[in-house]
């Protein structure tokens, strides 16, 4: 079976390729009936990998890299469109689906794929883009299975069949991109690579047939009878005559194909001829050379009387013999196998003392039978062919054996004419050969048993043999070689089993067989043309009659009076509807004039649009008509000019409309919209209305002076023009909202324009559903955002008022009092200490007694100015008390609080406060006191007061800490 699939790769491509095209045709039908699926993609899939396939069948007789490029780039074409197919199926389906461009992606990683060849490149694409196209189609007809009653089960099919093709693909892909690297992958390719292809063209048959199912159920309930063939009887004949071409073209490529084959077969079989009469030739002049040069009287005296006289003697009659007989060596060998006697005896690879009694052709000449044997010299490693016989005494006794080699490079001038032919050893060892790198190789693999045995008799060596191929080479045999497929002939050459072996390209056989296969493939691509034709036809009858009754449907189901005019104005058909209107029978209206119809009132805008009809202008108008029981009707007239295919008018279709209660309605809403516009006009806040597309189409005054544009600017205008750039995009993206969601709640919007503060309500407007507009109210609020403003500033004020001192600036007393509290409620949480510095300006009352109030005051804010300059920023002070004062460090134990207050208090003494011109000399007097985590805020404010008090007695302008146990009770003393 692997041979018969070695043999028909064409043909099976062909057959790929056909089935591929059927995939098409069916894809094309189910264009016209399964039309939420993009079917012209699938349909290009298949066109592209057909003609990729058919490229290929070239690409095995001619190799060439255009044809290899031109496979590969269809390939990943054909699979890039399955992959849109899958795609925007899916997407139709309504699924979320990526855009076009994704494709983009997939594409990249299948063109990356290029970096290790053409066929590295399509195994990407197949990776790429086949394994998720394939994936999503199959996918893709489950899902419009579900959803297609009447195709369910052939869509099912397609899927399934679609699931078996992927998998196909991953199991023969790989194995044939990795095949140029692993030998042994590239004969399992070669001997099956066909079958994978024949098992997906016959899934793509099914796939084929199950969509042109599908697809004729789709039809059948709107099958149109015309006198073309229905589709499914042309489809059968087609496909009956397809198969029969397929059937007829297979056997006459078969056929060529064998003739190719024997014509192969018979120049090889001259060849080998040739070759194995040549080495017959001449390995019979080196059994006669050795039987000639045993009855030499020097080799026989040499051989029954060994001593160095009759040695010397033989020698040079081997060294004569040699040049007689062109002979590479000729030597004698003793009994004991031993060379006594050469004809190199002085070369430095001189046989003379060398045993081959091991030698077959030593063991036979001994036993009195002449042999020729081939083999690799021991001495030598050279190949040659060796002649020996036996050297006789008086008797006719074999005492000793006469040898003469040839080397074989001078035997392989002919086969290198003939660089396809090799002469190979019953175990399959190549021993000539036109190439020298096969030389001593293993044409097939040898059995343990058959190596063993050429080893232990180093015939050819100690090996290794390795196998040119994987199976033993019978009278012939279908082979791959380097990557080239080869015709291997068996010729015998003698009785113990060497023979001629030939390997020939099967270009040539595949040459014939290519001529058959493209006669078959244009046969069928006319073929299914000629078919595509005739349903193309059967389609168009099929669609004017389906035209035609749909028409005739269309016009009588009619509610409105539907007539046809001729080039001349009169009625050639009218529907029920229109006679019922009129009061008349169909009957009775065909052929009156149509102007005729109309009352005296109506008569000149009907003659005005019929004219314009006539001469192939469209024509709308109103007019009226009295009815036969009184009643006014109001009617829109459409009149339609139809030309023929040379441009002439042909008729003129009218359809007229009875509107009388439209205009009623009309009138009703216009006068409703003018008390609407009154009073929109007369609101106090800027109204405006837009439609769907944000055109307005109703504003009042204050909207137009708020914006600071005319009417005439705003009306008809878009909405988003009306407004600066914060407002329109915060109005747009309301709009966008309202558009996604419908019953969208209003969204309110509060902006600075500019010149007011405005508050905006966005109230979406819907109807049957869909959005239909926009209302915008804008409210000036100016003035109440300017309020409330002044209100918050208010606010600020009076709450620094109430925790600032006025007179300084910093906190004062509940303010410092409120942040120590906090810091102390810190403390506990995080652990950590605070440092309470209560500071007191030395002698205060004797500045205000000597200077006045005013400049206490100054003294008072230049010392805080100072303190609060020394301090760290995260620090706080504040004003105790008259000219006490409280700093808050936090993070600060007893050591640093105190340092902090020293550098605080030298500040404060080293220079003297100017108030005016008079420098008064300042000192302050400070309390220390560190808060642990347990410490309370009167007691640490009683601790500093009593430190302070300490300094004040100690004679001021110093700085005193309270001991640590008593500003934290948590740590008692003792």
């Amino acid at each position: 079976m692997s041979d018969f699939f070695f043999t028909q790769t064409d043909y099976m491509l062909y057959l790929s390729g056909l089935t591929l095209l059927l995939l098409a045709v069916a894809c094309n039908s189910a264009r016209h009936s399964l039309k939420q699926l993009p079917w012209l993609a699938l349909e290009g899939f298949a066109v592209a990998l057909a003609l990729a396939k058919w490229i290929g069948i070239f690409e095995t007789v001619l190799a060439g890299a255009v044809f290899q490029a031109a496979r590969v780039v269809l390939g990943v074409a054909a699979f890039a469109m399955l992959l849109e197919f899958a795609r925007a199926g899916l997407a139709g389906a309504g699924l979320r689906m990526p855009r076009r461009r994704w494709l983009a992606v997939p594409l990249a990683l299948a063109c990356a794929g290029a970096l290790g060849g053409w066929q590295m490149l399509y195994v990407a694409a197949v990776l790429a883009l086949a394994l998720p196209g394939g994936m999503a189609t199959a996918a893709l007809f489950v899902r419009t299975a579900r959803r297609e009653r009447f195709a369910r089960f052939p869509l099912y099919v397609a899927g399934g069949a679609m699931t078996l093709i992927l998998l196909l693909t991953l199991l023969s892909e790989p194995v044939q991109a990795f095949q140029s690297r692993v030998p042994a992958l590239a004969e399992l390719h070669a001997r099956l690579a066909m079958i994978p292809i024949a098992a997906r063209s016959a899934l793509v048959l099914v796939t084929a047939i199950a969509i042109g199912t599908a697809s004729h159920r789709a039809r059948k309930a709107q099958a149109v009878s015309c006198s073309v063939p229905n589709e499914r009887t042309l489809l059968a004949v087609a496909g009956t005559a397809l198969a029969l071409l397929a059937s007829v073209g297979w056997l006459a490529t078969e056929r060529l194909g064998r003739h190719a084959e024997s014509e192969v077969r018979r120049r090889d079989g001259t060849q080998a001829h040739f070759l194995s009469e040549h080495l017959s030739e001449e390995t019979g002049k080196i059994r006669d050379a050795a039987q000639g040069l045993a009855e030499v009287p020097a080799v026989v005296a040499a051989s029954v009387r060994p001593n160095p006289e009759t040695l010397a003697a033989a020698q040079q009659a081997l060294v004569a013999g040699a040049r007689k007989y062109n002979a590479t060596v000729c030597y004698l060998l003793d009994a004991s196998g031993t060379t006594v006697a050469s004809s190199n005896h002085d070369q430095p690879d001189s046989f003379v003392g060398k045993n081959y009694a091991f030698r077959p052709h030593f063991q036979e000449a001994l036993a009195g039978r002449p042999y020729l044997y081939a083999a690799l010299g021991v001495t030598s490693a050279q190949r040659g062919f060796y002649g020996s016989c036996p050297v006789r005494d008086e008797s006719g006794k074999p005492v000793a054996v006469l040898a003469v080699k040839k080397n074989a490079t001078e035997l392989e001038s002919h086969f290198e004419a003939a660089p396809n032919a090799v002469l190979a050893a019953p175990h399959g060892v190549v021993f000539l050969a036109g190439k020298p790198e096969l030389a001593l190789k293993s044409l097939w693999p040898m059995e343990y048993n058959e190596q063993a045995e050429v080893l232990a008799s180093r015939q050819f060596g100690t090996g290794p043999f390795p196998s040119v191929l994987d199976e033993r080479i019978t009278r012939s045999t279908r082979i791959t070689l380097d990557g080239e497929d080869l015709l291997a002939t068996r010729w015998p050459f003698n009785d113990e089993g060497w023979s001629v072996v030939t390997l020939s390209p099967m270009a040539g056989i595949r040459a014939y067989r290519l001529f058959g296969v493209a006669m078959v493939l244009l046969a069928s691509i006319m073929l299914v043309g000629f078919t595509l034709a005739v349903r193309s036809v059967r389609n168009s009858a099929e669609a004017v009659l389906t035209a035609k009754l749909r028409y005739e449907s269309l016009i009588e189901g009619s509610p409105n009076w539907v007539s046809l005019l001729s080039p001349a104005g009169k009625i050639l058909t009218v529907n029920r509807a229109g006679g019922k209107i009129l009061g008349r029978t169909p009957s009775e209206l065909v052929g009156c004039e149509f102007p005729s119809l109309w009352p005296e009132t109506s008569t000149e805008s009907v003659r005005g649009g019929l004219d314009r009809a006539l001469r192939g202008e469209r024509s709308d108008f109103e007019a009226r008509y009295l009815r036969a029981d009184g009643r006014e009707v109001v009617w829109s007239v459409s009149l339609n000019p139809v030309h023929d295919t040379e441009r002439r008018l042909d008729h003129v279709v009218c359809i007229a409309n009875d509107i009388t209660l439209r205009k009623a309605v009309e009138e009703i809403a216009q006068c409703e919209n003018a008390k609407l516009s009154a009073m929109i006009s007369q609101m106090q806040e800027g109204v405006v209305f837009a439609n769907a597309g944000n055109v307005v189409v109703e504003v009042n005054e204050f909207f137009c002076r708020f914006v600071r544009m005319s009417r005439q600017a705003v009306l008809g205008h878009d909405l988003m023009s009306c407004h600066a750039e914060p407002v329109r995009l915060r109005v747009e993206a309301a709009i966008t909202g309202f558009r996604e969601k419908i019953d969208s709640p209003p969204i309110v919007i509060q902006q600075s324009m500019g010149h007011a503060e405005v508050i905006l309500r966005v109230q979406p407007i819907y109807r049957a559903g869909r959005y239909d507009g926009v209302l915008l109210n804008v409210i000036d609020v100016t003035e109440l955002v300017q309020a409330r403003r002044a209100a918050e500033e208010a606010q600020k004020v009076l709450a620094l008022q109430a925790t600032h001192d006025s007179l300084t600036g910093i906190l004062n007393r509940p303010g410092i009092l409120d942040k120590l509290q906090r810091e102390l409620i810190r403390a506990r949480r995080e652990g950590g200490n605070v440092g309470l510095v209560m500071l007191d300006v030395d002698f205060f009352k004797r500045v205000n007694d000597t200077y006045g109030h005013k400049a206490g005051d100054e003294v008072l804010c230049e010392v805080v100015r100072r303190v609060v300059s020394s301090v760290r920023p995260y620090d706080s002070v504040g004003r105790y008390g008259g000219e006490e004062f409280l700093i808050l460090l936090p993070g600060c134990d007893a050591e640093g609080a105190a340092h902090q207050a020293e550098r605080i208090r030298a500040i404060v003494a080293a220079e003297s406060i100017r108030v005016g011109v008079v420098p008064i000399p300042v000192t302050i007097s400070a309390g220390v006191a560190t808060a642990g985590t347990q410490a309370e805020i009167d007691a640490i404010i009683r601790q500093a007061d009593e430190a302070l008090y300490e300094a004040k007695h100690a004679g001021r302008n110093c700085v005193r800490v309270a001991s640590q146990a008593a500003a934290d009770p948590a740590n008692p003393a003792g």
